[in-house]
């Protein structure tokens, strides 16, 4: 095990293929050069940008007995750090790792959503009412409207108006937010994240009051339109458990490419 620094070409070597957009997480993270990560050359690789945020595992299918004893060594050491810490990884390969660490532990790793991997290559026609536009001064009450939503229905989160209002206030400032309009701002998304590559859309959100009329079907597909045109390919991660969102990006054109799962750690009561 090493640990290495963001330019290292093992991390590419590594994530190729649909690997570099199933962990494109991990091309974010090592953008930040005192980000955490570990490596064996050969078998997997986590990379973490501090202690708050998720550790994220790529592996193979050649894990030894070795590999993972190191993991486990990296999985604790996480976990002294943040007991809250979440951890993405494909789940069916990360479970061996998973049960030599809780092993006579007084926790164990639980699943907290699985994430389905989603490329779009290219648009289908989506056509409907409204239009793509910018957010504006006169749109932030609407917009924290639409994230105090969001929290809600994602975490079961009862957001303040002040914490909503510094989102928007991130948001705005980006450059990288869009809204869909149809008469009123009904739907909200983002682009969170470039590379050389690939361009992440995520914080797809419509009033529950306009649901059902494909507007986040517009939206996204507008703005992955966008990005083609800029040069990239667009792809996000969708919740595997709500069907209906993983139909919407697929009727868009994305392609499933790969799944991997977030874990929270559980304690024993």
């Amino acid at each position: 095990m090493r640990k290495v620094n963001n330019t290292d070409t093992i991390i590419d070597k590594m994530l190729s293929g649909n690997n570099e957009i199933i962990f494109n997480l991990i091309s974010l993270i090592r953008s930040d050069e005192n980000a955490d990560i570990f490596t064996d050359d050969k078998s997997y690789l986590t990379a973490q940008s501090n202690p708050k945020a998720p550790l994220w595992i790529y592996l193979n299918e050649k894990v030894d007995i070795t590999a993972q004893e190191e993991l486990c060594d990296i999985l604790l050491h996480v976990i002294e750090k943040n007991k809250d810490v979440h951890i993405i990884a494909p789940a069916n390969l990360i479970q061996g790792v998973f049960a030599k660490v809780s092993d006579n532990k007084a926790f164990h790793f639980s699943e907290y959503m699985p994430m389905n991997a989603y490329v779009c290559r290219e648009v289908k026609v989506v056509e409907g009412k409204g239009e793509l536009v910018m957010p504006k001064a006169e749109d932030k009450e609407r917009m924290a409207f639409l994230i105090k939503q969001m929290a809600k229905d994602a975490e079961n989160y009862d957001m303040t108006d002040g914490e909503a209002e510094k989102v928007v206030e991130a948001f705005i400032d980006s450059q990288d937010t869009f809204l869909w309009k149809d008469t009123d701002i009904v739907a909200l998304v983002r682009i969170a994240h470039r590379n050389d590559k690939y361009a992440r859309i995520n914080t797809v959100i419509t009033d529950r009051a306009y649901r059902g009329n494909g507007y986040a079907k517009m939206l996204v597909g507008k703005i992955s339109e966008v990005v083609l045109a800029e040069g990239l390919t667009p792809m996000l991660y969708a919740d595997a458990r709500n069907p209906y969102s993983n139909a919407v990006y697929q009727k868009i054109g994305y392609e499933k490419v790969g799944v991997v799962t977030e874990y929270m750690v559980a304690y024993k009561k």
